[in-house]
């Protein structure tokens, strides 16, 4: 028995039971025993013995031919005799097979081993007493052919089943084997080893009795040649079954290897998968980054104009399906936002943007949308809210959020808002419409200067016309449109003319003479107020050198010209007035 994982506490039972067994054999021992033939058999015992064991094919069990030393001191000597024996050749047997290396011991198992053998051979003795005791004729040592065979096989079965009995205690068998087959299995030839030395003890017993040399040589030379045999036999069994291990080792390793490489294909699938996912995820990431970059601002992160459209045509189909959903936009300027770029830099202007933004974002209700629809406009739309009042109100607050001054890079900076309200009407079908709408509400309040203003067909008709006059007026020059009008200079002491004013009218092809007042704010903010009185002073230089001429009385005679604030600013004024 080499079983490594055997309790503590069955070792020690055994060890303690086999040496008491040993201890009685020993105090039992009478003193005509103590001879030089058992001498010899201890010598066989401890020396020749250990030699003829064999190992089991695939088993953990050792057969040990040697049992016919226990069996033939018991024929010879008694039963003390035997437990001793039993003792004394599986302790050699053990050390023999552990120095040799076919066996490894677990910790204290040589001791177990061999006081389990004394137990065992102790236990075969007491049955042969027990079988004695009840027949009868089994008491005297004086063995006759038909005693000993009853004998050896009393004592081989009983040592065989003690033996098989206490290893298949011991030995755990593997999962789901019966006892029943691990018995077959591996203890069912451990019988030939007990059967054997019990022949064998029995036949050189029958040699000594008769003591004849010449059956004694033949008897041992049969022998010599079965155990020759049966041991060639066996190491053949050996080889092949080892041959057959290394066979499956190799197939074991083969399939290792394969369920190595079946894990290592696994594993670089799995990274494959997860490489993929990962690719796959950062690819739906720039998709999603993508979508949001197309429909918001990339510097406020608001919606931009495309997202806002997108909102607005739905809500105006909406709202043409069912009126009370209904909706205001806001179309929101930073006033005079260019004058922060021009003084304080880009960089300062995009992060007043951002403010704005964040305050505008702040200021609505969640359902509601901001949107910078171009440089420094927002559009703002309000759900839910049926009046332009209401609207108004919402503005207001906006636009006293806004004017709150803040300091960026140590500067302070107030910005205002021009604001302009479009409500919700059914004769709007596109996005642009209705922007467009708000957008003229900004431009009034822009003019205005008092606060949002709420789009009216009026406003859209004054602020077409506005645009169509402006059109134009940008070839009104080209087409002879403009004229000059001269309005007199008296002197009141003699009445003497002493020059004219000259009053520009624009003479429209369509809509008649428009009044200055009408047309010179327009010329102003469309950049066309320069162009217009360079012409008015070239028109004016050129009558005035007419009538200086006409006689030496007009000779100082001069002409007053009305020049707007913005020409004033410019430094091309001189040079144009001396031209």
């Amino acid at each position: 028995m080499t079983e490594k994982k055997l309790p503590s506490f069955s070792k020690a039972a055994i060890v303690t039971t086999g040496l008491a067994v040993v201890l009685f054999a020993f105090i039992s021992l009478r003193e005509q025993t103590l001879t030089a033939g058992f001498g010899l058999l201890l010598v066989i015992a401890a020396l020749l013995a250990p030699r003829m064991s064999i190992v089991v094919p695939r088993s953990k069990i050792v057969i040990s031919f040697s049992d016919f030393v226990v069996f033939l001191s018991f024929l010879i000597y008694g039963p003390e005799t035997a437990v001793i024996m039993a003792a004394v050749e599986t302790l050699a047997n053990c050390y023999y097979n552990k120095l040799s290396g076919r066996i490894k011991f677990a910790r204290h198992m040589i001791a177990v081993n061999t006081f389990a053998a004394a137990l065992c051979t102790g236990a075969a003795c007491v049955i042969w007493a027990l079988c004695s005791s009840a027949t009868g004729g089994l008491s005297t040592f004086a063995f006759d052919s038909r005693t000993l065979v009853t004998t050896l096989g009393i004592l081989a079965l009983s040592q065989f089943a003690a033996s098989t009995f206490i290893a298949s205690l011991i030995l755990p068998r593997e999962e789901g084997s019966t006892f029943w087959v691990a018995w077959k299995r591996d203890y069912l030839a451990a019988s030939t080893s007990h059967f054997v030395g019990a022949g064998t003890a029995g036949m050189v017993y029958k040699i000594i009795s008769y003591g004849d040399v010449f059956t004694a040589t033949i008897a041992l030379a049969v022998f010599g040649i079965v155990y020759l045999t049966y041991r060639q036999s066996i190491e053949q069994i050996n080889s092949s079954v080892e041959q057959a291990e290394e066979a499956e080792r190799q197939r074991a390793e083969i399939e290792r290897e394969r369920r190595r490489e079946a894990e290592r294909h696994t594993l670089q699938l799995r990274q494959s998968l997860e490489h993929e996912e990962r690719a796959n995820k950062a690819l739906r990431k720039s998709e999603r980054d993508f979508q949001h970059a197309a429909l918001h601002d990339s510097l406020t992160g608001l919606a931009n104009r495309k997202h806002l459209n997108d909102i607005l045509r739905t809500m105006i189909t909406e709202y043409k399906l069912d009126p009370s959903r209904s909706f205001q936009v806001l179309f929101l300027d930073i006033r005079s936002f260019k004058n922060i770029n021009d003084s304080l830099g880009h960089s300062i202007g995009d992060k007043v943007l951002m403010i704005a933004a964040k305050r505008f974002s702040r200021m609505i209700n969640e359902g509601d949308t901001v949107a910078r629809i171009g440089g420094d406009e927002f559009a703002i739309v309000l759900k839910n809210l049926p009046t332009s009042g209401k609207a108004q109100k919402v503005a207001r607050r906006l636009h006293e959020s806004i004017m709150q001054p803040f300091s960026l890079s140590g500067n302070r900076i107030s910005i205002d808002v021009n604001i302009g309200i479009a409500p919700c009407d059914t004769e709007y079908n596109t996005p642009e419409e209705i922007l467009r709408d708000a957008d003229i509400a900004m431009h009034y309040a822009k003019e205005r200067d008092d606060g949002p203003q709420v789009f009216t067909k009026e406003l859209r008709a004054r602020f077409l016309e506005r645009i169509r006059f402006e059109m134009d007026l940008r070839s009104a020059i080209d087409r002879a449109e403009l004229a000059v009008h001269y309005q007199p200079i008296v002197n009141l002491t003699d009445g003497r003319i002493v020059g004219f004013e000259a009053l520009l009218r624009w003479h429209h092809p369509e809509f008649g003479m428009i009044p200055p007042n009408k047309f010179i704010p327009i010329a102003e903010q469309a950049g066309l107020i320069q162009p217009i009185t360079v012409w008015i002073l070239k028109e004016t230089s050129t009558q005035l050198a007419q009538w200086q001429k006409i006689s030496p009385e007009y000779k100082d005679l001069m002409v007053s010209v009305n020049i707007s604030g913005k020409h004033l600013s410019n430094d091309d004024l001189v040079d144009d007035v001396e031209d």
